[in-house]
């Protein structure tokens, strides 16, 4: 048994459930499987290796909000480390790695955010060197090199984009919108086209066969026929999803018996992709697979299933790729169930044995838990897409953040919005704020095809509260200009 302490004597930057949601990881930054606990001013994390790693946790940061930090690589030891520290020293290494790349790449550091750097450094030695007031110092630092990171990844990434958007012309992606259950009306029609030229139909199984013996095509037929007279180039899928607002409830029948659902499943894929195959750009042939679903399946069944639809999508489309989705893409639930895959090793399975996948998709359901993605700095997140790359497949990012941090009437699952702060329980000013520079930040990867609004109302029953980018009303939040400049400034 494998364990790591912290002396965590400052509770207030640990929000409700922090403890729970800290995780252990390797070089690769996939969780291990650990018992947490708090206890007199004392974190301690258990799992079955010995392994060194790096310990992330979420953790207050001043004018950011909760943000998942991460100590540099640690050895176990009996003395426990200073958690407060070694946060310092994790965050203002990636700091310093950043600068470093961005000059390596001739880019010019603006004045301010190498004083800031300087001040950091400077900071942290304090922190290191003085017992009495090293936590405020190291609490300090870790501001420090958060700003850094912030102004670094968003303001001068983006103008390296817009800059190379003035020389290549527009970036070669697709910024795309899911589309509500029933076709768009106006105003919000116009307000999607104005703002997207591309559109995500989910064909959910539970919509288009209600029951084993009967299709309903029509909503489909009246959508499809409006992107169509639209020029919206389209995303269809995930035809398949383990989650009861997808499944029909007549696939519950076989709950026990695998080989039966699979053999409903392929049919049930192969009508749909033959029916619209042609009025369909790409197909995402299922999601979220990599997690347990209603069934209760086991991975390797889950497994077995993602290489089904593959094979049946690839067959019966005659030009689309096919797509595999991947929920919760850093894979923080590893911390506390029993999985043998991470998202990225399952992708990478089925990416190795040559089956005919076209492409990679992932859900960054950023800001919210259970069952979404803890909030992260842009750094992190460019960090973790490029460690996507790796597997050499166009990818495709599902993004949702929340815009309220209230109750949400029609917010269907578990997942809750994460707290801001624990004095307001607001929300990350994410929609306006941090979208208008991550988004710009994805688009401009070169293995990034496109990236999608993954909830188009809040009016409509959802999974994610407070994500759409239309509210209650059917009002445009803020965030449908950020999306529509940032079309228009980069992507044409």
């Amino acid at each position: 048994m494998g364990q790591m302490r912290f002396y965590a004597p400052a509770p207030d930057a640990l929000l409700p459930h922090a403890v729970d949601q800290a995780y252990l990881a390797g070089i690769e930054a996939i969780p291990w499987h650990s018992c947490n606990r708090w206890s007199d001013g004392l974190l301690c994390l258990e799992r079955t290796v010995s392994e060194s790693g790096s310990l992330y946790i979420p953790w207050q940061v001043p004018d950011h909000g909760q943000l998942v930090l991460n100590t540099c690589t640690l050895m176990e030891r009996p003395e426990p480390y200073h958690l407060v520290t070694e946060l310092a020293r994790g965050v203002l290494h990636r700091a310093r790695v950043l600068v470093a790349d961005l000059q390596s790449d001739s880019a010019s550091i603006p004045d301010r955010v190498q004083t800031e750097l300087r001040q950091a450094v400077a900071t942290f030695f304090r922190a290191t060197t003085n017992c009495r007031g090293g936590e405020a110092d190291a609490r300090q630092t870790i501001h420090l090199a958060c700003n850094v990171i912030a102004s670094l990844c968003g303001d001068v990434v983006l103008e390296r984009i817009r800059a190379r958007r003035a020389t290549e012309g527009p970036l070669p992606a697709l910024l795309a919108g899911r589309l509500g259950d029933e076709p768009a009306s106006q105003p919000a029609a116009q307000r999607f086209l104005d703002t997207f030229h591309a559109a995500s139909l989910p064909f959910r199984w539970r919509d288009l066969q209600p029951t084993a013996d009967a299709a309903r095509y029509d909503a489909v037929d009246a959508q499809l026929a409006w992107c169509r007279r639209h020029e919206l180039r389209l995303l269809g899928g995930p035809l398949v999803q383990l989650d009861r607002s997808s499944l029909p409830a007549w696939v519950y029948r076989w709950e026990h018996s695998y080989e039966a659902f699979e053999d409903a499943a392929r049919k049930y894929a192969r009508d749909v992709v033959q029916r619209y195959d042609r009025a369909v750009d790409a197909w995402v042939c299922a999601g979220r697979l990599n997690v347990s679903g209603a069934l209760g399946f086991s991975e390797e069944q889950r497994l077995r299933l993602a290489v089904a639809m593959i094979e049946v999508v690839r067959d019966a489309s005659s030009r689309a790729p096919v797509v595999i989705s991947f929920d919760q893409p850093w894979a923080e639930y590893l911390a506390t169930d029993n999985y043998d895959l991470s998202p990225l090793h399952f992708a990478d399975a089925l990416v190795r044995a040559d089956l005919g996948v076209g492409g990679i998709a992932l859900e960054m359901n950023l800001g919210y838990w259970p069952g979404g993605s803890l909030p992260r700095d842009l750094l992190a997140v460019s960090r973790h897409l490029d460690r996507w790359s790796l597997l050499g497949m166009p990818l495709i990012v599902y993004l949702t953040m929340p815009s309220s941090g209230a109750r949400d009437p029609q917010a269907t699952g578990a997942a809750q919005v994460v707290p801001r702060q624990a004095s307001t329980g607001a929300p990350p000013a994410m929609h306006q704020t941090l979208a208008s520079q991550l988004i710009p930040l994805l688009l401009s990867k070169p293995a990034l095809h496109a990236v999608v609004w993954n909830q188009l109302s809040d009016r409509e029953p959802h999974k994610f509260p407070h994500s759409g980018i239309l509210d209650h009303a059917g009002n445009a939040k803020p965030l449908l200009s950020v999306l529509g400049n940032i079309r228009r400034e980069l992507l044409g």
